[in-house]
């Protein structure tokens, strides 16, 4: 299912924050909305591949907290990236999300 509005976007992002809280290496939250679904984009220091899977696991709880909503996860690790530049495949009309204090 698309996602129905704005606001049940916003809900996901906050809900996202608060997952991501305390875990040391994630230094930004945007997310992007289209007719499909939300797209989430979470930028950490540089990380190892299984911090990095542990992300992805912990967004894995949303799907429960928010069936038939469709989102996929991006996770901007500067290891990965030519120069450690994770930003620049941030999309333009991303849009930040406040994290949840540690």
């Amino acid at each position: 299912m698309a996602i129905g509005n704005p606001a049940q976007a916003a809900e996901m992002g906050r809900a996202l924050a608060s997952l991501l809280a305390g875990n040391g290496t994630t230094r930004g939250l945007w997310m992007t909305r289209d007719r499909g679904g939300v797209t989430f984009w979470i930028l950490t220091d540089p990380i190892d591949l299984a911090s990095q899977e542990s992300l992805y696991e912990r967004s894995a709880s949303l799907y429960d907290r928010f069936p038939g909503v469709e989102f996929d996860v991006h996770v901007l690790n500067p290891e990965w990236f030519e120069n450690g530049d994770a930003l620049s495949t941030l999309p333009s009309d991303a849009e930040p999300i406040t994290l949840s204090p540690s």
